[in-house]
């Protein structure tokens, strides 16, 4: 099952330099190694699904999971891939309220929409943490 839909809202979710696994009902469409043509395709069955749940595991590992069956799995990189560590793996910004920041050593900070990096208060994740109805 499938809807064609142009998302424009004031929440969205930005997905950056961390591993990562779409799948659907337990098939795997694409990962952060695909080539562009899966990457653009598996995105396709991701378009316009409604984001209802995450859950976040200590350690960084994200579950984003959809309306339509969809599960985005982020989890971080290993150690050395990326220039500055630990690197951000996303942020779920909110409209005008706060952005949740999730970053590959396990550790999440909450903002403001404005707010410089060096400005973050880091606090580790210690046990799993299930959002609902998130979007």
């Amino acid at each position: 099952m499938q809807r064609l839909a142009f998302v424009r809202g004031d929440w969205h979710l930005r997905i950056y330099c961390c591993q990562r696994s779409l799948t659907l009902d337990g098939t795997e469409l694409a990962r952060d190694q695909s080539d562009d043509i899966t990457m653009n395709r598996a995105l396709a069955v991701l378009n316009g699904q409604i984001l209802t749940a995450a859950t976040i595991e200590p350690g960084g590992l994200t579950r984003f999971c959809f309306d339509l069956g969809c599960i985005l799995t982020t989890y971080p990189a290993p150690p050395g891939i990326y220039e500055n560590e630990p690197a951000g793996q996303w942020k779920w910004y909110t409209g005008t309220g706060p952005v949740l920041l999730m970053r590959g050593d396990g550790s999440y900070s909450v903002s403001g929409p404005h707010e410089k990096p060096d400005d973050h208060q880091w606090l580790p994740i210690t046990a799993p943490v299930h959002v609902a109805d998130a979007g």
